[in-house]
């Protein structure tokens, strides 16, 4: 009897033991857990940033493609502005930078960049 009471004993100690280790090894695991889940809540909003930035960098591109291919139209409203306005009014050459010359480039076929967003007022 001693014998069966000693077994248990030792049964019951190991068991104990086991289930020591299992709760331990429970809180790590929830630890690992919640450390993985913030790190791909914060991967997934990386990966939001990274989507919107890819975006912003592609019409950068596209403007940057733009801007390239009316270099010329740019240089030739630059070289018409210093050669043929300087003496007159401004509202003069804000009709002749943003109607004429516009529509004699186009009709030439030189594409002109514009980003100005709107009208060219008299400062």
């Amino acid at each position: 009897m001693d014998d069966k009471l000693k077994g248990l004993e030792d049964r019951l100690k190991s068991l104990s033991q086991a289930y020591e280790d299992a709760s331990i090894d429970k809180c790590r695991q929830f630890e690992l857990t919640q450390t993985l889940d913030a790190q791909l809540t914060q991967a997934a909003y990386f990966e939001k940033v990274l989507a919107s930035g890819r975006q912003k960098w592609l019409y950068i591109l596209q403007s940057i493609r733009n801007r390239l291919n009316a270099i010329a139209g740019g240089v030739a409203v630059a070289a018409a502005f210093s050669s043929y306005l300087g003496p007159y009014n401004f509202s003069f050459r804000r009709d002749m930078m943003t109607v004429h010359w516009p529509a004699c480039l186009e009709e030439r076929g030189t594409i002109l960049f514009n980003d100005c967003k709107g009208r060219i007022e008299k400062p």
